[in-house]
């Protein structure tokens, strides 16, 4: 009687949460194009309108984050459990600075928006009105999805199997050949990287074939 295999949840999948990790690092990345704040200058004789800023100006943090964020997830995808680890404390990292610097957006807009509607009218020290739009929140979201995504990735990455490519770290698993199985491209090269012969395994296989056929 054959068993069932088990089939890993697709949350627990590599494939998905770096992939998760990518978009949402992105997706921050988006907003920060977006307008983040609405001002409002109105002190005496100095009268401003609605001035939006975008996000990438009231939290230039987070646009860095996003980034850093984006290049380790990338490196997570190809690496093998060692620098995967590393991968997913950058990727940590980089999602609680992200939070942090849209917390204190949320928490004080008003010194967010001081330092670009400042240089966007040439004053500054100015008392002025500032709101948030919704962009802040999706950003907020966002970001701390990424930091769950991140603490995935570092409990469940070292279970993964890594890239056979770039994996130097992990032992060497047992070759197709010796499972009965035709060789890859992938599994030919890695034979070769390591200064292997790709066909030793076949021509073996293939002479002890016509032996026992000639015995029978």
């Amino acid at each position: 009687m054959v068993e069932a295999s088990v089939k890993t949840p697709f949350y627990r999948k590599k494939s998905i949460l770096i992939l998760s990790a990518l978009l949402l690092a992105v997706a921050i990345l988006g907003t920060t194009t977006q307008s983040w704040l609405h001002t409002a200058v109105d002190q005496g004789a100095v009268k401003v309108g609605d001035i939006a800023v975008q996000g990438s100006k009231a939290a230039t943090a987070v646009t860095a984050f996003a980034v850093v964020a984006i290049a380790a997830s990338l490196a997570a995808s190809i690496s093998g459990r060692v620098i995967r680890i590393i991968a997913g404390c950058v990727i940590l990292l980089a999602a609680l600075g992200i939070d942090i610097a849209i917390i204190a957006v949320l928490v004080n807009p008003q010194a967010a928006a001081s330092g670009p509607v400042g240089a966007q009218i040439g004053l500054t020290g100015i008392p002025l009105n500032a709101s948030v739009t919704v962009m802040v929140w999706v950003a907020l979201a966002a970001g701390v999805l990424l930091l769950i995504s991140a603490l995935a990735i570092l409990f469940l990455g070292s279970r993964w199997a890594g890239s056979r490519k770039y994996d130097k770290y992990q032992k060497p698993a047992s070759s197709a050949s010796a499972a009965g199985e035709p060789l890859d491209d992938i599994d030919s090269w890695d034979r070769l990287s390591r200064g292997e012969d790709p066909t030793s395994g076949t021509i073996e296989d293939s002479s002890e074939h016509q032996s026992t056929q000639e015995k029978s």
